[in-house]
């Protein structure tokens, strides 16, 4: 398994994450914060990808989680 090294400098961590499920995103999103990250939840990749590419660096997350089973843009895309 690979390790993931978070930006050390960030004194708050921020993680995007994708899913299609309104409950999960909220389930996800409620545990992320109870574990102290600062969380951005997205419908679907495309519109995670999109928010990607029009943020500033500083905006960028720390880690991006998508679901692998979602109709637009799944985590198996290239």
């Amino acid at each position: 398994m690979e390790t993931i090294k978070l930006d050390e400098s960030r004194k708050e961590k921020l993680v995007f994450f994708a899913d299609d499920s309104s409950t999960v995103r909220k389930l996800v999103s409620r545990l992320l914060e109870q574990s102290g990250f600062n969380n951005k939840g997205f419908d679907d990749g495309a519109s995670l990808i999109e928010f990607l590419q029009e943020c500033s660096s500083d905006a960028q997350p720390d880690v991006i989680v998508l679901d692998v089973e979602m109709t637009i843009v799944d985590g198996f895309e290239d």
